[in-house]
């Protein structure tokens, strides 16, 4: 896995040389739980600094990544391109709310949110999205910040004089709303984030992740 990249924003700089939180690299982590072939079409929803559709591009996938945020997409885009054109070529950027995603029923292997959950006005409807779009047997990953993540994160905008936006939609409601809309919930506890994994049929999907250190 390749995390030391000049390409980093600094906020991601700083949350890896002075807490240890090495967000591309946790990205990876998620991208593992899917079981995902090489050409495998997989959707990010609230792609942010589009690093999760990079890392999943990385390995071989073709990526549909959605935001509503215009601005962001365009820095991903760029961010992107910096990777070359074999990784930008495998990236679809599409302006899209993740209550309302562009896509057909039934379509892809897997979906992916990270970071993002806690920035959404709907949370509900943002995951019955990700379930309908994702076909049988395909899945379903949603990770967020746990409270040593939001700690940094809060510390890290904090340092540039503002304040890290927050919705109600924190980890337990979030692995409760993935229970309703999507199926039961695998819960990975790691070290900045939980990651939550549905197999789209309802089955839990064996997974392996690096996980976080004993206290």
């Amino acid at each position: 896995m390749v995390t030391d990249n000049p390409k980093l924003s600094p906020n991601m700089a700083v949350l890896r040389e002075e807490f240890g939180f090495d967000t591309v690299e946790a990205r990876e982590d998620c991208a593992l739980t899917a079981g995902l072939l090489p050409g495998d079409l997989v959707l990010d929803v609230g792609t942010g600094s589009g690093w999760m559709a990079i890392v999943l591009a990385r390995a071989g996938m073709r990526v549909v990544s959605i935001d509503v945020d215009a601005g962001a997409l365009d820095r991903a885009r760029d961010r992107a391109r910096a990777e070359g054109s074999t990784i930008f070529d495998r990236i679809t950027y599409l302006r899209a709310d993740a209550g309302n995603v562009p896509v057909g029923d039934a379509r892809l292997a897997a979906v992916f949110s990270f970071d993002a959950m806690h920035h959404m006005p709907d949370c509900t409807m943002a995951l019955r999205e990700m379930r309908r779009v994702c076909r049988p047997g395909g899945t379903v990953v949603v990770a967020d910040l746990n409270e040593r993540g939001l700690a940094a994160v809060r510390a890290v905008v904090g340092m540039n004089g503002e304040e890290h936006y927050e919705n109600a939609c924190r980890l337990d409601l979030i692995g409760r709303l993935m229970g309703r809309c999507c199926g039961p919930a695998e819960r990975h506890d790691l070290e900045f984030v939980t990651v939550f994994v549905v197999k789209k049929a309802g089955r839990a999907m064996g997974t392996a992740l690096r996980t976080a250190p004993h206290a």
